[in-house]
């Protein structure tokens, strides 16, 4: 298991040095919902990490299934699920993009309603 922790270890392009909660707020006042934010990844197996990277390019209010997620790092779709699951950075890790292959939503460990706001938020529909 990890945990979330902040710090100046990033995964992706970090924001310039600005507080979390700037960074939360513009993400739900929609003015930047491309949320990136340097978060302290130890513990996280490898192979998460990768899924994790992949993950970062699915743009705030699109999809990607979990099997499409596996091809591109050469995984399974059960160990992306797996990867989903695990994940303690909610939004900084966009886990609720990922859908089942037939497009409904699938599975989410925060609830299947959180991921179904989530991703209508992202797309400016609520």
């Amino acid at each position: 298991m990890f945990s979330s922790r902040f710090s100046s270890t990033p995964l992706g392009s970090p924001l310039e040095d600005i507080g979390l909660k700037k960074v939360l707020d513009s993400y739900f006042s929609r003015k930047n919902m491309s949320l990136s934010y340097p978060l302290d990844l130890t513990g996280v197996p490898y192979h998460f990490l990768a899924i994790y990277s992949v993950l970062l390019s699915v743009s705030p209010g699109q999809t990607v299934s979990y099997g499409e997620l596996a091809r591109k790092v050469e995984t399974s779709p059960r160990a992306v699920g797996v990867a989903m699951r695990m994940n303690r950075h909610l939004l900084f890790i966009p886990c609720h993009r990922v859908v089942k292959g037939d497009g409904s939503l699938g599975g989410f460990a925060s609830g299947i309603e959180l991921k179904r706001w989530l991703l209508l938020h992202e797309l400016d529909k609520i």
